[in-house]
């Protein structure tokens, strides 16, 4: 006899209980009810918290001009939206990553897609895309879905408002999750409607998609050049790369999709392709130089002149507190900071403390250095001037001392050619002449690399082994 699967009426009790607290709402874009596991001003305050974590995750490029220019053109589209009695925050992110992203009431692009987009209606059609997710909420959605399958699997809490825990549930959805593959082409085919909508060419959505195609090809090539990781993992500036291809489909199927949903009917649209470069003209490439320079296995600190050679083939990655290095095989890390604003001999003994043992102060070199270790652990404070010094740390340095110490040792001036080479990247904004190649646009500096002329002929259109267009409007990379 089969067993009955019919679920006992109190198993069922709290599950009726958890859809009822659950109210439904008229989506605003398809107009049907659906679940709501919390009302529009808790969206939208949600929204406000997660705008300062990908604020503090991404960073604000502090560029007034541009931060202003994205918001003219994004206002008038969130206009023409489903929802434009909201208000609308866009924001430049300080990110070489190629993103955008939306959270309820905000608009987030970084200065990697900008570098990638090529005329003011692409960005109009990037940020439709984003409105989109905001007027058609996909991200209640997501709770809605999310409360459902923890209903379903025993694990809901006592009220559908509880269901989002915390903001960074929030964040994650919209940063790292993306909203899911029909929710992605329906935010395609609003975006290049309201974008439209606004003046703008609507074939510009199309154009959007073909460019991230191109670049994901780009990353197919550095890739196979390198036999490392797969396409998405490294930003070609450096850094781990959390990019569209990680939160969108796949991107055939986004342009077959795309072009029929271009509207047919847009009469008098705007490209504005020679306004938009001017507005991008000058905007930075790659990290600041200001926050330190990883070149080989040099780490550059402009802001004093500094050089530390690091251990050879050690991955390093130059976080917001400290320069980080790992062993190869997994072992040792070191790390490298700097304190300023210290009294010398009560810095040594308050980092005595903290370790766990006396730091004795020696001579390394041409510097003073307190150090100590203890067990598999080092610590080293290299004074710079009276109120500033370099913390180096080691973790699990069993056999990795004299590296270490080497390290240290290495500390010295920037010369003048580093100085003059370790500076920030521009991407400028100039005419082609006769002759010209992208491999002459690649400046010398160790912060471009044997992909840099590649990454040109992406961001400026053209196809590996194409050479710039006399005449013609080029993007190009330059030392600030």
């Amino acid at each position: 006899m089969a067993a009955d699967r019919t679920p006992h009426p109190a198993l069922l009790l709290p599950v009726l209980l958890s859809l009822a607290l659950a109210a439904c709402a008229t989506n605003p874009v398809t107009g049907k009810s659906e679940l709501a596991v919390i009302s529009e001003s808790q969206e939208l305050a949600l929204g406000a918290e997660a705008h300062a974590a990908i604020l503090q995750e991404y960073g604000y490029y502090a560029d007034p001009d541009l931060q202003a220019y994205v918001d003219a053109v994004g206002q008038p589209i969130a206009a023409a939206s489903h929802r434009p009695e909201l208000v609308y925050t866009f924001t430049v992110l300080d990110s070489d990553v190629v993103n955008a992203m939306a959270t309820p009431g905000y608009v987030y692009i970084t200065r990697g897609l900008l570098a990638v987009l090529d005329s003011e209606a692409e960005l109009a059609a990037v940020l439709g895309h984003e409105i989109a997710h905001i007027t058609a909420r996909h991200a209640v959605q997501q709770m809605g879905d999310q409360l459902i399958g923890d209903i379903l699997i025993g694990t809901a809490l006592a009220s559908a408002s509880s269901a989002v825990q915390s903001t960074a549930d929030l964040v994650k959805t919209a940063v790292i999750s993306g909203y899911g593959r029909d929710n992605e082409l329906q935010a395609d085919a609003l975006g290049a409607q309201y974008a439209a909508d606004a003046g703008y060419a609507p074939e510009s959505m199309q154009a959007v998609l073909g460019s991230l195609q191109r670049y994901e090809e780009h990353l197919h090539r550095v890739s196979e050049a390198e036999g490392g990781p797969s396409p998405g993992d490294h930003d070609l500036f450096g850094g781990l790369l959390d990019d569209w291809f990680a939160t969108h489909p796949d991107t055939d199927e986004r342009l077959r999709h795309a072009r029929r949903a271009v509207p047919s009917d847009a009469g008098d649209v705007r490209t504005a392709r020679a306004e938009y470069l001017e507005q991008i003209d000058g905007m930075r490439i790659g990290a600041d130089a200001a926050e330190g320079v990883i070149a080989g296995d040099m780490f550059y600190y402009p802001p004093r002149a500094l050089a530390v050679r690091m251990p050879p083939d050690w991955p390093a990655a130059n976080l917001p507190q400290h320069l980080v290095m790992q062993e190869p095989d997994g072992g040792a890390e070191f790390r490298l900071g700097l304190i300023s604003g210290l009294d010398w001999a009560r810095a040594c003994a308050h980092a005595g403390e903290q370790f766990g043992a006396p730091l004795r102060e020696q001579t390394w070199g041409a510097h003073t250095v307190c150090a100590a270790a203890h067990g598999a652990g080092i610590e080293a404070l290299l004074r710079l001037d009276a109120n500033a010094a370099l913390v180096f740390s080691a973790e699990q340095a069993r056999g990795q001392t004299a590296a270490f110490e080497a390290m240290v040792h290495s500390v010295r001036e920037m010369t003048s050619a580093e100085r003059a080479r370790i500076r920030n990247l521009a991407l400028v904004v100039r005419t082609a002449q006769p002759g010209d190649r992208f491999a002459d646009y690649v400046p010398a500096t160790p912060r471009a690399d044997a992909h840099t002329e590649d990454w040109l002929r992406l961001i400026n259109g053209a196809g590996p082994g194409e050479e710039p267009v006399p005449g013609a409007q080029v993007k190009v990379l330059s030392l600030q």
